[in-house]
């Protein structure tokens, strides 16, 4: 991983941590989803709900042709969880068997 890219996700984890308080759930999982991409994604849907203090933030988007999708969940405005549902280009889900495409 460059310094580059390390440096965006280090960026994307301290908006979805305590220190990005001013922005929405949505805006910070698509923050960390950009970090983690290998390429520049185009976010095209942002949605949030909290219930209880637990808040869930779902982001999709494309890249390159491609539809991609992920999910935040918060506790109490504190990230707990990311996963990719569609992941982008170059990113192969876990327990996948499918290798990544170029």
């Amino acid at each position: 991983m460059s310094g580059s890219r390390i440096a965006w996700v280090a960026v994307g984890l301290a908006l979805a941590g305590c220190g990005g308080r001013d922005i929405g759930l949505a805006d910070r999982c698509a923050a960390v989803a950009s970090a983690a991409a290998p390429e520049d994604l185009d976010i095209t849907m942002r949605r949030a709900s909290v219930r209880d203090g637990a808040g869930l933030a779902e982001i999709a988007g494309a890249q390159r042709g491609t539809t991609v999708a992920a999910e935040c969940r918060f506790q109490h405005e504190v990230l707990i969880s990311f996963r990719w549902r569609q992941p982008p280009l170059g990113v192969a889900l876990s327990g996948s068997s499918e290798p990544p495409q170029p």
